[in-house]
């Protein structure tokens, strides 16, 4: 990395400072070189700066690429070791673990011999928020490993999503309630190198649950307006989602289902529309009801009965049948 400044005998020198949550560009000006006329180059070393002055007129400030690369390391090491304290929605301090590896998902975190079911921070590759990752809440029991994408549930405030194209890219709510993870991490966690297996997990309002596994899941990226890839279906819940495979994310500014007009502004969410929908997990929470609008799964409920509980999560692929909830 080379860093130049030039201006009549002053010397500018740009150096990367440590931060506890990012990298600070400071500049410091050096004091002004004294000019003696003699025209000739002379050659200055101190410690990882070369600095070379010509002609009193040009001042050039070169750092070492090895010291900006040693640099770079230390602060990684440094942010991977920093632990993350969330302020909780009862106004305590709720501690999100993090881990020196970078977890890319839940199933990372559980290969750290993590088993406690809670709300952990990992990095997908290249995403957006990387620097700090993402709060997800983690299922880790009988060395599952699934990460969460999707909640519905009933809760005193609910969660609306009704959601722009922003918000459904970058994710929304509360890992420990109703949220989404956004379409861009999910996007990043599904085209990752291995082959990724959602599965759904729904609840009625009398207690009943039923489920649902796709193999091969897959979300493109946001220049394909984030098109869904399903595999191979199995489950007791109906294969609700087959309509919606290989379709674009339509939001209420975002047309790309296939009907005539917005199916997320007629039925109020977002989600893979086609014209419109045998599944509609982001609808409006009702209770105990039958509405169009309403969190549906028709391969289950063909009559729009509104469910209580939804819940999607992915993990990489083991080659092993699902299995009842």
């Amino acid at each position: 990395m080379t860093v130049v400044y030039g201006g009549s005998g002053r010397l500018c020198v740009w150096v990367l400072l440590l931060a506890p949550s990012a990298l600070l560009l400071v500049g410091i000006i050096a004091t002004e070189a004294a000019a003696d006329g003699s025209g000739d180059a002379q050659d200055q070393d101190s410690g990882g700066l070369h600095v070379i002055a010509e002609d009193n007129s040009v001042n050039e400030c070169y750092i070492y690429k090895t010291a900006i690369d040693s640099l770079m390391r230390a602060f990684a090491v440094l942010q991977e070791k920093q632990e993350t304290t969330e302020e909780g929605e009862d106004g305590e301090d709720e501690e999100i673990p993090r881990h020196i590896t970078r977890p890319a998902d839940c199933y990372d975190i559980m290969l750290q011999d993590n088993t406690e079911n809670g709300i952990y921070e990992i990095f997908p590759s290249s995403c957006r928020r990387r620097d700090w990752g993402i709060r997800v809440y983690c299922e880790l029991y009988n060395n599952t490993g699934w990460t969460v994408v999707l909640r519905r549930q009933e809760q005193d405030d609910q969660t609306d999503f009704y959601r722009n194209w922003r918000e459904y890219r970058d994710g929304f709510g509360e890992p420990n309630g109703e949220y989404w993870i956004g379409n861009e991490a999910l996007h990043e966690l599904s085209s990752s190198g291995s082959q990724q297996r959602l599965r759904i997990e729904l609840e009625d309002w009398d207690g009943n649950k039923r489920w649902a596994e796709y193999k091969n899941f897959e979300v493109s990226e946001e220049d394909s307006q984030y098109q869904l890839h399903i595999g191979e279906y199995s489950g007791d819940a109906g294969d609700a989602l087959r309509i919606h495979d290989g379709m674009r994310f339509t939001t209420y500014d975002m047309d790309n289902d296939s009907w005539g007009s917005n199916c997320a502004e007629r039925w109020k969410g977002g989600f893979w529309y086609e014209a419109c929908y045998r599944a509609n997990p982001m609808g409006i929470y009702f209770k105990k009801t039958k509405s169009d609008k309403g969190i549906t799964w028709r391969a289950w409920y063909s009559d729009s009965t509104v469910l209580k509980t939804v819940e999607f999560k992915i993990r990489p692929d083991t080659s092993t049948d699902g299995d009842a909830w």
